[in-house]
């Protein structure tokens, strides 16, 4: 995904979205903001990426 959003920790612009894929149950992944600079995480409520990111 090429369109970061800015660090609220570091504000570096590298903040990408990672997807921790639940292969037995897909209902339960997990889905995290990360950012590249200072490795920053924080795991994003599901309906906030749908609305968001859709």
């Amino acid at each position: 995904m090429s369109d970061y959003r800015t660090c609220p920790k570091c504000g570096g612009n590298r903040l990408d979205l990672e997807i921790a894929y639940n292969f037995y149950d897909v209902y339960d992944t997990d889905i995290f903001l990360f950012c590249w600079d200072c490795e920053y995480d924080r795991p994003i409520n599901k309906v906030f990426f749908a609305r968001t990111f859709s």
